[in-house]
């Protein structure tokens, strides 16, 4: 099998492989640096950490399912978008955590859901249709009735082991946004 020579001047093979020595330089400190955020970010969550309520803003399925939140710490409005779960809708409210030490790194806590205003909920029964779990999420999904549509919702919860398939269990629907509902069991009610 013959090679063809690749026509380039020693000084041509010299600029190419500095521009890929670059590149690839350039490329491994990009890797260690985003490694460091998250190691840090990961510390800050794991310690000193305290609670507050945020709000869904915005929701996007572009380049993966993410959520814009707001919430406010000591009186200052913080946001922060990261990646999010399928169904989640702008209006919902929910506990995020935050560092005590840099508010401005938080995490939502999808299991655990808030409703601010009970009488924006009506009471019904939901039916598990599947459970899903694996070290990162626990996702029950549950099939109920309102105003004669069928609606589907996957909800976070932290134990999974105490839902069964095909089981019906007490859920809160929103009576404006039907798509919006929760396992009675876990939502934490305002007032």
């Amino acid at each position: 099998m013959n090679y063809k020579s690749d026509n380039l001047s020693p000084r041509q093979k010299k600029n190419a492989l500095i521009g890929i020595f670059f590149l690839s330089t350039l490329f491994v400190f990009f890797f260690i640096y985003k490694n460091k955020k998250r190691v840090e970010r990961e510390e800050l969550l794991n310690n000193n950490t305290e609670t507050t309520i945020c709000k869904i803003i915005q929701t996007s399925t572009y380049k993966g399912v993410t959520s814009t939140v707001e919430y406010k710490v000591s009186g200052k409005r913080y946001t922060y978008q990261g990646l999010s779960y399928k169904g989640i809708q702008i209006g919902e409210l929910y506990y995020l955590k935050y560092s005590t030490i840099k508010p401005s790194i938080s995490k939502v806590i999808y299991s655990k859901p808030v409703i601010n205003n009970i009488n924006d909920f009506k009471e019904s029964k939901g039916k598990v249709t599947s459970i899903y779990s694996n070290t990162k999420i626990n996702i029950v999904k549950i099939q109920y009735d309102y105003e004669e549509k069928k609606y589907e919702r996957n909800i976070y919860v932290d134990d999974i082991t105490i839902y069964k398939k095909n089981l019906e269990y007490n859920i809160l629907v929103n009576k404006k946004k039907p798509k919006i509902s929760y396992l009675k069991s876990i939502v934490k009610i305002l007032n």
